[in-house]
């Protein structure tokens, strides 16, 4: 091979004194290197002239042997490079309800179209259970709210989005674009509750008989529960990235009231590895840099 390219250079160059200075080789080690491959193939492949060398035609043919070996070789090591990439051939990534009705979906196809030879399987389960299949190694990854993690668990834990809990109604709403007062909304308007209620407003709510509210729907749907949003000129209780999709098309705004809710965050829980080509830590970069819009229009972090 070493000849080959010995030869390649000198036909390529010209003269066998040009390839010498290309090549940071003597002369004399070119010329063997050619000689040697003529006696092996009982072959001429060059003739010297007074402005350098020429190939023969056993010797163009012999090039172009040489170049298409090239080229396989170089497809070849390209291969190998993709299956060191594609080693990793599956990824258990798990999601709260509120992460996979919103941005998981959309991050997981961006993983797959890097991977396109990748299994994912995906899981929705609660936080809590999410975080304990990260602990026994029956995930990857798990996006949910944040929760407290014990020591020695090596579990790795990055900040995603926030999630504001208030009231939501669709983009024609009358009663947008005014602050109201939420005991005058609760006598007075349709609703739409998340079954079970969040803690926050159900401390709220505490005083309010629900028996008084005109008409109210608990739904243990999410799906039910953006519907409502969505359609309807129902005042719902939601969470921000329970209404992802709504609220980033405009279908969906938030209605301004005297209630102050909290605002949660969403993490994502993984195993670190010094392994950076791993599916795992690809999607951790992949979560981070999506950039999930908040309420206000602001990207996450935004002050």
């Amino acid at each position: 091979m070493y000849n080959l390219m010995l030869l390649k250079s000198a036909v390529d160059a010209g003269s066998i004194s040009r390839a010498s200075v290309e090549l940071g080789v003597s002369q004399p080690t070119i010329t063997r290197g050619i000689a040697r491959l003529e006696a092996a193939l009982g072959h001429q492949l060059i003739e010297r002239s007074a402005k350098g060398i020429i190939p023969t035609d056993v010797c163009r043919n012999l090039l172009k042997h040489v170049e298409r070996a090239a080229g396989q070789l170089e497809e070849a090591g390209a291969t190998l490079h993709r299956m060191r990439r594609s080693r990793y051939r599956t990824l258990a990534c798990g999601g709260s309800p509120t992460a996979m009705e919103s941005y998981v979906p959309s991050v997981m196809f961006e993983l797959m179209r890097r991977y396109p030879n990748l299994s994912l399987q995906l899981y929705e389960a609660p936080s809590p259970a999410l975080l304990k299949m990260i602990q026994a190694g029956e995930l990857d990854i798990a996006i949910g709210a944040r929760l407290q993690i014990e020591e020695g668990q090596q579990v790795e834990v990055e900040a995603l989005a926030s999630d504001t809990l208030g009231v939501f109604v669709n983009a024609r709403h009358p009663l947008l674009g005014e602050p109201q007062v939420m005991k005058h909304l609760l006598a007075t308007q349709s609703w739409v509750f998340p079954e079970p209620l969040w803690s926050y407003p159900a401390t709220m709510l505490r005083d309010t008989p629900f028996s008084s509210i005109p008409c109210l729907v608990r739904a243990q749907s999410s799906s039910a529960l953006r519907w409502y949003a969505r359609e309807t000129d129902f005042l719902t209780i939601s969470s921000s990235l329970t209404l992802h999709t709504e609220l980033s098309s405009g279908l969906v705004a938030e209605l301004t009231t005297d209630w102050n809710f909290p605002r949660s965050q969403h993490v994502i829980y993984y195993r670190s590895t010094s392994d950076d080509e791993r599916p795992v830590d690809i999607a951790v970069n992949l979560f981070k840099s999506a950039g999930h819009e908040r309420l206000d229009g602001k990207v996450d972090g935004d002050t």
